[in-house]
């Protein structure tokens, strides 16, 4: 077709890949020959990569209108509600709140490492109640805590802190080599980063049933701005399958502020310099 208006709503998620590569590559080309293209999607990044502006609506109602990158922002805030102006992003605590911070930071994982009380995972921020969960029910992941530099109060992150996820699972069954993951994904659930012990090679020790085990992964993702997810799961390996006793997905929601430094997922270091100068 040759149109003078393109209106596409939610239908380029069919199809492999190859062919949704074509669809884009077509609606570039459509928007190079002055096109007029209304796009409707729930994908930020599709609206992003395809779209100069953008329209947000909830409820019917107009809640932002312009440079898509400004609305895609909105839209993540009213999503996850954290609902962060640019200044609490910016903002520096005050040393006696980053202290205070700290002290309560070490008592709640003292209680949370003495097993203590009932789950700590819910009352943080961080925590999304639209988890998805998959498993056989053979171990349970019961309890998590995720600390950012030690900290477990944060909401918005500046992307370069070290994250420590602690995973308490109880065991209803003799497992000789527990095998833990993590994952890190995107708001489109995509894989953006993940590792096991499977493929790091560490055997952990054998787990009774009845037992529960804390076990802490230490990461350091020099992120970008935007939203990412974690997954975490505990199973079992045979060496060639996998057999999954307990997987929470998009249980952990990070949010991370934008330092205008890098774009994408990562802040790989890079440097810039001029080799050689036009000859005066």
């Amino acid at each position: 077709v040759d149109p003078d208006v393109l209106i596409v709503d939610e239908i380029l998620g069919v199809g492999d890949a190859k062919f949704q590569e074509k669809c884009y590559s077509k609606i570039q080309s459509m928007r190079e020959a002055g096109v007029c293209i209304l796009f409707v999607s729930h994908s930020t990044d599709v609206i992003q990569r395809n779209c100069e502006s953008a329209l947000l609506l909830e409820g019917g109602n107009l809640v932002k209108y312009g440079p898509a990158d400004a609305v895609v922002a909105t839209y993540h805030d009213l999503l996850y509600g954290s609902h962060q102006a640019d200044s609490i992003r910016d903002a520096t605590p005050e040393k006696d709140t980053l202290e205070k911070e700290n002290i309560e930071s070490e008592k709640q994982l003292d209680k949370f490492l003495a097993n203590m009380g009932e789950p700590f995972y819910p009352h943080f921020l961080y925590y999304n109640p639209n988890e998805r969960r998959l498993g056989n029910g053979e171990a349970d992941i019961v309890d998590f805590l995720v600390t950012a530099d030690d900290n477990l109060y944060f909401n918005v992150l500046a992307g370069y802190e070290k994250l420590t996820i602690y995973l308490k699972v109880k065991f209803y069954r003799t497992v000789e080599v527990p095998r833990i993951g993590w994952a890190l994904t995107s708001s489109e659930a995509i894989v953006i980063a993940g590792s096991n012990t499977v493929m790091k090679n560490i055997p952990f020790s054998t787990a009774q049933g009845g037992e529960t085990w804390i076990y802490a992964i230490t990461i350091e993702p020099k992120l970008c701005g935007g939203q990412y997810f974690f997954n975490f799961g505990i199973g079992d390996h045979d060496g060639e399958s996998w057999l999954f006793l307990d997987e929470r997905r998009a249980v952990a929601h990070l949010s991370v502020a934008d330092s205008g430094k890098a774009s994408g997922f990562f802040q790989i270091p890079s440097c810039f310099e001029v080799v050689r100068p036009p000859n005066k």
